[in-house]
């Protein structure tokens, strides 16, 4: 049981992206499924949410309930592995004549501009195209079983007559690579398509003012909990004198339709901190910082060339995303001569601060290291 949950499930030895034939920890105790239409893991976990809803909300007690998917995670192994994501047995073959997206970046034609352990990687075959291709329709189509389970809960909680009370919020945590810049897969790498993700959240009418239909200012997941506290009227405490200090900002003014200060020049970080090499990515560590408009990255160990092994390696990247949406054009070029400007001044002091903050200025306590983050 994981601490400070009332019932805690988890799918054991998830590195395999196990669909069929796997194990779930339920409050502890191992429960095994295997290769049925039932034993899918998007089922059981859909069916295990409702049974968890059913039991809990009638108590008309606060429930805080988090969903985590499988899909659309690619099996590495076993049944359904030849797809990469696998899909319910219901959707199987849907989505099979849609395209792959062609971005400007994918397969980009001149990397020469990218650090050196981006800039000799080989053109991308016919071959992993198809691969991608695939690859992507088993993604949509498993993500057709995560829908029918947003379907389910939200028709139970409106049952339970507890929509008007209930928040739903939709995030995922990374995007993946089908081919931009030359990689072939995977979330790893500090662009766009693995670190810009839409989040989305039904806010009921009694948490705010009028209609809000979206919201162009960039937010981050350390801002879920002071947000998710803020509407639970809660406090990041164990006891008195024992409180977490959070580096997010509670969102609720932006889901109300205002423009508080913090939010129009916001930095946010951007960070990867992997002791091992991996064989499909030359990313080990980096950290950079995003404002509206431009985003700076700093590696400091990338895979060595013959590979096996992170080894340092300190080069740059920093891209106008207003002018380069696609980051096709490292202004840091070849991850070393960055321009001279005031803006590259502005961002390093920026990535300095924004690793060490801790914190928000007028909510939180003084931090002992660092400043506070915005």
């Amino acid at each position: 049981m994981a601490p400070g949950w009332d019932e805690w499930y988890t799918q054991l030895d998830t590195s395999q992206g196990h669909y069929y034939d796997w194990d779930l920890s339920k409050n502890g105790k191992k429960i095994h499924y295997g290769d049925k239409p039932g034993d899918y893991a998007p089922r059981v976990f859909e069916r295990s949410a409702v049974r968890l809803t059913r039991r809990f909300v009638p108590r008309h007690k606060p429930l805080y309930l988090e969903v985590d998917e499988i899909a659309p995670h690619p099996r590495l192994h076993g049944k359904g592995a030849g797809c990469g994501p696998v899909p319910d047995p219901r959707d199987l073959g849907k989505f099979a004549d849609v395209k792959l997206p062609r971005p400007p970046s994918l397969n980009e034609a001149d990397m020469s501009d990218k650090p050196s352990f981006m800039a000799n990687e080989p053109l991308l075959t016919q071959h992993d195209i198809h691969r991608m291709t695939r690859h992507y329709r088993c993604g949509l189509a498993s993500l057709q079983e995560v829908d029918r389970t947003v379907g389910h809960l939200y028709r139970e909680f409106k049952h339970l007559g507890e929509l008007s009370r209930t928040v739903f919020i939709f995030y995922t945590d990374n995007g993946v690579f089908f081919g931009e810049h030359r990689i072939g897969g995977g979330k790893l790498y500090p662009f766009e398509e693995a670190d810009r993700t839409p989040l989305y959240i039904r806010l009921p009418a009694r948490y705010r003012n009028g209609h809000v239909a979206q919201v162009s200012q960039p937010v981050a997941n350390i801002d879920f909990a002071p947000t998710i506290l803020r509407l639970a009227h809660a406090k990041p405490c164990r006891s008195p004198g024992h409180c977490r200090v959070m580096d997010g900002r509670n969102l609720l003014p932006l889901l109300r339709g205002k423009s508080p200060a913090w939010a129009a020049e916001r930095s946010l970080g951007v960070e990867l901190h992997v002791a091992y090499a991996n064989r499909r990515h030359a990313v080990c560590v980096y950290a950079g910082v995003r404002l509206p408009g431009v985003v700076f990255v700093r590696h400091t160990r990338a895979t060595h060339r013959k590979g096996g092994r992170c080894v340092k390696d300190v080069e740059r990247e920093r891209y106008n995303l207003d002018q380069d949406p696609y980051e096709l054009h490292n202004l840091c070029f070849g991850g070393r001569g960055c321009p001279n400007d005031r803006e590259q001044r502005r961002l390093r002091r920026l990535l300095v601060r924004i690793r060490h903050c801790s914190g928000i200025r007028g909510r939180d306590r003084k931090p002992r290291n660092g400043g506070y983050c915005e």
